[in-house]
């Protein structure tokens, strides 16, 4: 998979903040907290295919 570099802009979701008030350990909160959302052209100059696992860095 081919590497790129983006800027990455942070916020918190509706369903990550409902989530939080059941725990931070709560399967409800990874699920909300395990989205990362792409502009298309990213996806495709990175090889990304909608749905699958990425890995990001710093």
């Amino acid at each position: 998979m081919p590497t790129i570099e983006l800027n990455m802009i942070t916020q918190r979701s509706i369903e990550e903040g409902a989530a939080m008030e059941k725990g931070k350990t709560n399967p409800d909160y990874f699920d909300a907290c395990s989205i990362c959302e792409m502009h298309q052209d990213d996806m495709k100059r990175a090889g990304i295919w909608k749905n699958t696992n990425i890995r990001v860095t710093n």
